[in-house]
């Protein structure tokens, strides 16, 4: 990845970025998704990077990597307004939510047809979106949530509460042919069972695959939270969710630890290239045993 290089940064007022080669698209067909947990402004504490030192990166990474939809976790009003206004032609949805998680969205992709909050423990509030492709006119239900921390009393029963209201959201609202995608920081690693209940275990209703895992298997130790220090450390906690009715091309880390500059956040974010499964690729991996999702 590029050095990144800030000519300007200024909150509250005009940011001028180094210009960075537009990712084309392959195919009509094809859709970037990101999750990132970008760390909330409130939790800079004495010897990390400010917001103000870190904010060039995220926006490079962005403009980098052009993902046609974000999940955005920890992000704060003055966070969204400067990515907004940084970054031409992305939009984010719904009016910021406290403790919520965001979807930014790239608008030459998408037309919004709904998008909302749902409620979950802590306060929280998951964020959804139905989209309509502006290239092929498919349409896509997008999730996205910041799931309560593991210190948090009683928090593994909470991280699945969270789950089972955004499932029921989705059984009420979903047709049965529409991709489906969930992106967030779970604060849970792949075999946890909030993570296992999305999967279809525990008489989930749904069933998602990790895309991720689909890609590169069950025992890849790569990790998305890393920390703030210069030592690598940290644990695959944010995901990328997908039904039945979708095909995972790739799926990566993006990762930043050679770069000099202050590390924009203490989490890694995590990209997939997806297209939306015909139903003939559906029982051609059914055939071949490989996880299929409802």
């Amino acid at each position: 990845m590029k050095l990144w290089t800030l000519a300007a940064l200024q909150l509250g007022s005009a940011c001028l970025w180094a210009d960075t080669q537009p990712v084309k698209h392959t195919a009509s067909d094809e859709v970037r998704v990101m999750t990132w947990n970008i760390l909330h402004k409130g939790w800079e504490k004495e010897g990390h990077a400010s917001w103000r030192e870190r904010a060039g990166g995220i926006v490079e990474i962005l403009r980098e990597h052009q993902p046609d939809v974000v999940g955005l976790q920890e992000d704060s009003k003055t966070q969204v307004d400067l990515l907004v206004n940084a970054l031409s032609g992305y939009s984010y949805l719904d009016r910021h939510a406290k403790k919520g998680g965001g979807l930014l969205i790239r608008n030459e992709a998408w037309h919004v047809i709904e998008s909302g909050k749902i409620a979950i423990p802590g306060g929280r509030r998951a964020s959804w979106a139905l989209l309509e492709s502006r290239r092929n006119g498919a349409r896509w239900l997008f999730y996205n949530a910041h799931l309560i921390h593991r210190t948090a009393p009683d928090s593994a029963a909470q991280r699945l509460e969270g789950a089972r209201n955004i499932t029921q959201h989705l059984l009420n609202r979903s047709s049965q042919d529409v991709p489906v995608v969930f992106t967030g920081d779970f604060n849970a690693l792949p075999d946890m069972p909030v993570m296992r209940y999305l999967g279809g275990d525990a008489g989930s209703p749904v069933q998602f695959a990790n895309a991720f895992t689909l890609v590169h298997g069950d025992d890849d130790p790569r990790a998305t939270w890393r920390g703030l220090g210069k030592a690598h450390h940290g644990e695959r906690i944010d995901h990328i969710l997908v039904n039945a009715h979708v095909s995972v091309l790739d799926a990566e880390i993006i990762f930043y630890d050679d770069l000099s500059d202050p590390y924009p956040s203490d989490h890694y974010p995590l990209q997939t290239t997806l297209r939306a499964t015909r139903q003939q690729d559906i029982q051609e991996q059914h055939d071949r045993g490989s996880p299929v999702t409802q």
